[in-house]
């Protein structure tokens, strides 16, 4: 009898020992997973935090691309003849009714700029157009307005207005104007 409960004691203790080193070792595999757990969630907020930066760097990015595309449809690119622009002018000038629009492409600032390094300067170049034609000066007014909301940018850097008798009540105006456009090379 004494062995039978030495022996069941002895299971007992056993058993206890096995139960205890079992919990400990699953303690220590639960703080383990924890710890991986709260890693793998700080990695999944920053995740998040990247995603929302990159969705952030593409919109800025699409945005830059529409004021690119926007600034490529204001400034041509290597245009010699700027023959959009024109067509464009002479169609204005049609539009409002002025007379003997004739407009010719100017040689000035054809000289290639340069940097302190000798390279070539890049960035918009400017082309310059000579524009003649009769008309009132409502009419002048006219064409400047719509002059300002053309896609291109157009700057009018000189103005001339004679006045003649003989064509009364228009006047012979005289337009320097001056455009852009970006170099490829």
């Amino acid at each position: 009898m004494k062995k039978t409960r030495l022996l069941s004691n002895l299971s007992i203790v056993i058993l206890l020992i096995l139960f205890i080193a079992l919990f400990l070792w699953l303690l220590r595999v639960n703080l383990t997973l924890r710890q991986i757990w709260n890693e793998r969630k700080h990695e999944f907020q920053e995740a998040k935090t990247s995603i929302r930066r990159l969705e952030t760097l593409e919109k800025q990015g699409q945005d830059l691309k529409q004021k690119e595309d926007t600034l490529y449809n204001k400034v041509s690119l290597d245009e010699k003849q700027p023959l959009s622009l024109i067509k464009s002018l002479i169609s204005i000038g049609g539009e409002i009714g002025l007379r003997g629009v004739t407009i010719s492409v100017e040689e000035k600032g054809e000289a290639r700029t340069e940097q302190a390094s000798g390279l070539p300067q890049t960035g918009p170049k400017p082309l310059y157009l000579k524009m003649n034609f009769e008309g009132t000066f409502t009419q002048l007014l006219d064409f400047l307005k719509k002059l300002n909301h053309l896609e291109r940018i157009v700057t009018v850097s000189t103005l001339e207005i004679k006045r003649s008798e003989e064509i009364l009540p228009y006047q012979k105006a005289s337009l320097q104007l001056i455009t852009y456009t970006f170099s490829q090379k």
